[in-house]
Formats: structure tokens, C-alpha cells, sequence
């Protein structure tokens, strides 16, 4: 989650009502967020085809090299989200550790990725409590 006086992107955060925030992700308007999430199956399967057609290139190799685009798409997607001030005022990251189910930790933004570069940026590390997960049958 990223904070500042009233940004955030973590959804328990924004459906909260003691603090007054604002989703940074809501740059995204429904049509811009359909039209680009669309976009990128589309993408991803080109880039497969693209790597497979190299000589050399094996079904598997192709599908690491289209997986890390489609990944690469969840980073540019909340790239957009940012804005100058984002860089030039303090932010701080709240990392949260934890399993967070089966797939692992799947919890955080990659803030950290996109703005360690500004000196006003700080993470924090919060550690999951009763990190006990089940899959469902």
C-alpha cells in the first residue's frame, strides 16, 4: 500500500472510514482499464508467437518470455498511476509480509520498484499476524 496524507492503493485502506483517502489508482477511468487490460492477452500472445518463430526458442522459453511481459504489464499498469508529486514529496510503502494463501505473497504493489529512487520515499515492513491459510477443496 502507498500513503501519504490521503493516497492509497490497498483496498482495506480505502473501504475504511476512519482515514480520508483517495485511490491512486483511480487515474484509471472503467473504459481505459477494460481497454487496457484487454490489450493485454493480446499482447502477451503476440510476444509468444513472436519468441516461438526464434530459432532456437522452445515452447517453454517462449512462455517464460510472454509470462514476464504479462507480469512487466501489472508494474506499467500502476506506473500510470503516479504523478510528479509522487516523486517529489515523502511517501511511505507499507510492505506487507506474509503467505497470503497458497500462491504466496501476492499482496503488494511494487511501489517499492517505482519510486526507491526518490530520497522522500520509506518503507515500513508489517508482518502478517495468524498467517494461516487453507486452499479451498
Amino acid at each position: 500500500m502507498i500513503l501519504n496524507a490521503n493516497n492509497s492503493s490497498s483496498p482495506a485502506v480505502l473501504l475504511d472510514n476512519k482515514f480520508n483517502t483517495y485511490n491512486v489508482e483511480s487515474r484509471w477511468n472503467v473504459k481505459e482499464s477494460e481497454r487496457f487490460q484487454s490489450e493485454i492477452q493480446e499482447l502477451t500472445k503476440d510476444i509468444f508467437d513472436i519468441a516461438l518463430n526464434i530459432p532456437g526458442v522452445e515452447r517453454e522459453l517462449a512462455l517464460t518470455i510472454s509470462q514476464f511481459s504479462y507480469n512487466f504489464q501489472k508494474i506499467i499498469y500502476k506506473a500510470a498511476c503516479l504523478d510528479e508529486a509522487d516523486f517529489n514529496e515523502s511517501r511511505l510503502f507499507i510492505y506487507v509480509d506474509g503467505e497470503s494463501g497458497p500462491s504466496g505473497n501476492m499482496m503488494n504493489s511494487p511501489w517499492e520498484q517505482l519510486l526507491s529512487s526518490s530520497q522522500l520515499f520509506s518503507t515500513v515492513k508489517y508482518t502478517l499476524k495468524n498467517d494461516k491459510w487453507k486452499a479451498n477443496a
